[in-house]
């Protein structure tokens, strides 16, 4: 726990959270702390015992200095996830025990905050997550913090919203994998008028304070079945991070997709195509999130962009130029991958690449 809180971030007029993974190395000297007010370190892991493991020791010492230095906090994520068939988080709700343990442990270790993310709570725990949150909340000392990461869309029956956001600071919306690594065909990972549709779910449901909207840095190639857009796809993806998206953009040519309001690529041979995201479809979402007049925006994640410096750009315009008053263009409705529950065995299928960590590139919050 930190010795006293950082001041507010005085430039940023919403929230700006970025989780920084724990195989991302950031120069804390040279980062755009005028940008970011939230440093989410990912992560611990909470485990059925309600055991909490830190192998990676964070957020460590050095992170909260700098962030402290500029006015910005620093939150530790927690994780417990669903393994293939499994019931992983079922099973630590069910425990009062285990509850009160990684209450107990969650609260030693926080610095300015605590970020959970369970992906994702099933129809039969609901009432117990709102419990350990609500028993969370309660444990941790103000002005420390308490923030969920949430599924992009608000038909997941595990989750009462209405409480949670009551109970929380924010609720972090993981608005990206509409298209996934192992998915049936190709397209954006977070189109905007799926993203849109999204959150205005969730805002008739709770207040706009109460919702930071997700952002990826990140897209997907895929092995397709030809080279025209959406095609099927023929094998899984690699993750394309921010950073390497432009080497891909000017090799093979980028075609932006009106509908998706997002660009791509396509590569004749194999074929395979790969649909990214650029400093012009960023800056789109960074405008919708200020047009709803939302908490703010999410970054999943910190350290993707590399030394590329167009998604600081699109954040500076969006947040600080004064741009919240040109709300996104209209875009025509497109089928969403997450409408409903998210498929699991594809959720399954990212967490296994991503746990343990073997390459660079996953997000979470895949469906």
């Amino acid at each position: 726990m930190p010795a006293s809180r950082p001041a507010a971030t005085a430039q940023l007029p919403k929230r700006v959270y970025g989780y920084l993974p724990y195989w991302e190395d950031i120069d804390l000297a040279s980062f755009r702390w005028d940008l970011v007010s939230d440093v989410i370190a990912f992560s611990a892991d909470i485990a059925t015992d309600g055991t909490v493991s830190n192998p990676h020791g964070l957020p460590g010492a050095a992170l909260p200095g700098a962030a402290h230095a500029h006015g910005a906090r620093v939150h530790l994520c927690a994780t417990l996830f669903n393994t293939a068939g499994g019931s992983e988080i079922a099973t630590f709700l069910a425990s009062a025990t285990a509850r009160s343990t990684a209450v107990q442990q969650l609260v030693a270790l926080a610095p300015d905050g605590v970020n959970l993310d369970f992906e994702f709570v099933p129809s039969g725990s609901r009432d117990a997550f709102t419990g350990f949150v609500q028993q969370l909340r309660a444990a941790l000392p103000p002005p420390l913090e308490l923030t969920l990461a949430m599924p992009a869309t608000n038909s997941y029956s595990g989750y009462d919203f209405a409480a949670l956001a009551a109970t929380t600071d924010r609720l972090l919306l993981m608005e990206y994998d509409f298209h996934w690594r192992t998915g049936p065909s190709a397209g954006a990972v977070a189109p905007l008028p799926d993203v849109q549709r999204a959150v205005d779910g969730y805002l008739g449901r709770v207040s706009a304070s109460s919702l930071a909207m997700g952002v990826p840095y990140y897209g997907y190639e895929w092995p397709t079945s030809s080279t025209s857009s959406g095609a099927a796809t023929t094998g899984a993806g690699t993750s394309v991070l921010f950073e390497s998206g432009f080497a891909r953009l000017s090799a093979w040519g980028r075609i932006w997709d009106a509908g998706s309001q997002t660009p791509w690529y396509a590569v004749a041979s194999g074929p395979r195509q790969g649909w990214v995201e650029d400093g012009e479809s960023l800056a789109l979402k960074f405008q919708l999130a200020r047009s709803r007049d939302l908490a703010g925006v999410m970054i999943w994640a910190l350290g993707y962009d590399g030394a590329r410096t167009e998604a600081w750009t699109a954040l500076q315009s969006s947040f600080l130029s004064g741009s919240a008053d040109q709300p996104p263009p209209t875009v025509s409705a497109q089928g969403c991958s997450q409408a409903g529950g998210a498929p699991a065995w594809a959720l399954l299928a990212a967490l296994l690449v991503l746990r343990p960590r073997r390459t660079r590139t996953l997000p979470r919050g895949a469906c």
